[in-house]
């Protein structure tokens, strides 16, 4: 989300009322997840050449200069957080996951990675439970116990599928989940803008440190490719931020699956991945099984409400 998959998180979360657009807040979230899949592709390619945390770097600094225009929008008093220890675990795990994922690329197609990184959304729900001791339905542990069935069909663990990729993937969609629990935390006093420029700041300083033992110089081409990576990244995340802003996020956040398809299309053409019929399978149902407990967090949502 990073994506690797989609995160819907930091600057991507805005709050209040919106403009009740949603067709037009579909079509954002379409060209986002887009974007975010062509980044995602940028990101496979270049794993040939660079290390994991020179890519990243260059992802940070290209997204910064689409972000710093962003800077106004946080208020004044609002650049300190409240929760530093929080804020610096959710940059370290942010970083880490997507760093992950980066490594995953280099032995997994676009569409694999994505998939299994979904499994995040199951983790999150699963870890609700216990860390902030959210209330989670039996309908909801039924999704989740078959949504990890699709990822054990998409992986199909000792029928020579499960690899170093696949761990990877899912060390990934692990910080994904510890992530999002700390931003569930976060954005309850933290502004989105200024949650996203802290993990920007941290990845290009912390990132930057370990670079002279890992540095490769890029030619005219390669800096080219880091640098768009990078500044697609911040496009993503504001054209995201936009469909939130103009429609519910019930609404357009499960256009975010998506990333499988534009995954598969990219995968195909680009790197030449043909998907074999049983991942299709595994897909679809772990698809099938977030979707159902966004729904089934929507109908909570709604009688909360009430």
């Amino acid at each position: 989300m990073a994506l690797g998959p989609i995160q819907m998180t930091d600057i991507a979360m805005p709050s209040g009322k919106t403009n009740q657009r949603p067709l037009y807040g579909i079509g954002l979230m379409l060209i986002s997840i887009g974007v975010y899949a062509v980044q995602d592709a940028i990101a496979k390619h270049l794993t040939s050449d660079y290390s994991a945390l020179q890519i990243l770097f260059f992802r940070a600094v290209g997204a910064m200069l689409i972000l710093l225009p962003l800077i106004n929008q946080v208020p004044k008093g609002g650049w300190i957080t409240k929760h530093p220890w929080l804020m610096l675990l959710r940059c370290a795990v942010g970083a880490g996951g997507m760093a992950c994922y980066i490594v995953a690329y280099r032995t997994m197609s676009l569409a694999d990675v994505s998939a299994v990184g979904f499994s995040g959304v199951l983790i999150v729900t699963a870890l609700s439970m216990a860390v902030l001791k959210e209330r989670v339905d039996w309908h909801r542990r039924l999704a989740i116990m078959i949504g990890f069935v699709g990822v054990l069909i998409i992986l199909r663990p000792g029928l020579g599928v499960f690899g170093p990729g696949a761990a990877w993937s899912l060390l990934g969609a692990l910080g994904f989940a510890i992530m999002t629990l700390a931003l569930r935390v976060l954005t309850r006093t933290e502004h989105p803008v200024m949650i996203t420029l802290y993990f920007t700041v941290f990845s290009i300083v912390v990132l930057g440190a370990f670079l002279p033992a890992l540095w490769r110089m890029p030619d005219a081409v390669g800096l080219a490719w880091l640098l768009g990576q990078g500044l697609m990244c911040g496009i993503g995340q504001v054209l995201m931020s936009s469909s939130l802003k103009v429609a519910p996020a019930s609404t357009v956040s499960p256009f975010t699956y998506t990333i499988i398809i534009y995954g598969l299309i990219i995968g195909y053409f680009w790197f030449g991945d043909v998907p074999d019929p049983i991942m299709l399978v595994g897909v679809s149902v772990l698809i099938g099984s977030c979707l159902y407990i966004a729904r089934r967090e929507q109908v909570d949502a709604r009688a909360v409400q009430a």
